[in-house]
Order: C-alpha cells, then sequence, then structure tokens
C-alpha cells in the first residue's frame, strides 16, 4: 500500500526562485519544443504549477500518513549507504507497504484523488 512523499519546501523554493531569475534550463526547453509549445507559455506553466504545489505544501496541516490507514505515525527510514529514503518498508500498523515506483509510458493506473491532508477522497 502506498503511503506519501510530501515535497521539500526548500526544494520548491529553489526551483521556482531559478525559473523567475533565469527561466527555463535546456531540458526544459527540449521538453517545452517536443510538446509543441512555446519556451514563454511553457515557463508561464511551469511558474504556476511551482506556486500552486508550494501553496499547497504550506496550506497543509497533518504529517504523511499511510495511504492504507490513515496513520500519521510514519516514519521516513534512511539507506545509509546512500542518504537517500528506502524504496520500500512495512508499515506495522496496517500491514501496508510504503514504495516508491517509476511511471513508464503507456503505464496504466488506478488513481485515487487525496486531499491536501493525505485523506482518500475519491477513487482507489
Amino acid at each position: 500500500m502506498p503511503g506519501e512523499w510530501l515535497d521539500n519546501e526548500d526544494e520548491i523554493v529553489f526551483v521556482l526562485q531559478r525559473l523567475e531569475n533565469t527561466g527555463l534550463d535546456e531540458d526544459e526547453k527540449t521538453l517545452a519544443d517536443f510538446k509543441g509549445i512555446s519556451h514563454s507559455a511553457y515557463l508561464i506553466d511551469q511558474l504556476y504549477y511551482w506556486r500552486r504545489k508550494l501553496q499547497w505544501l504550506r496550506d497543509r496541516k497533518s504529517l504523511p500518513r499511510c495511504l492504507t490507514c490513515g496513520s500519521d505515525k510514519v516514519m521516513s527510514l534512511i539507506a545509509p549507504a546512500y542518504e537517500l529514503p528506502l524504496q520500500s518498508f512495512q508499515h506495522p500498523n496496517c500491514g501496508g507497504t510504503f514504495r516508491t515506483a517509476e511511471d513508464f509510458h503507456g503505464m496504466q493506473t488506478l488513481n485515487e484523488v487525496i486531499d491536501s491532508e493525505g485523506f482518500i477522497v475519491a477513487g482507489g
């Protein structure tokens, strides 16, 4: 079962400042070209996206939670050799498993709508 991963506010602010100060990087320009979007329109879209993401995070009141049972009694485990979050671990209160997943082109997923506090409001 999935667990929440909340973005780091400092990382979002860093991206926003970079976009505001220097605009799109080369990878973002390439992506805009691939999508057939002008660089200026893509920059506006990215600024909007990152500002909304920052506001959502700042509005949030609760801690990350287990998306199976709703418990916020979870912990982030770090892989000592890499100083990165582990890819998977058991959540003992409900048997859910926290994991990350890689998306790939053409992957079909079952989407759930989760509110800003981590509660499933639709789907699943």
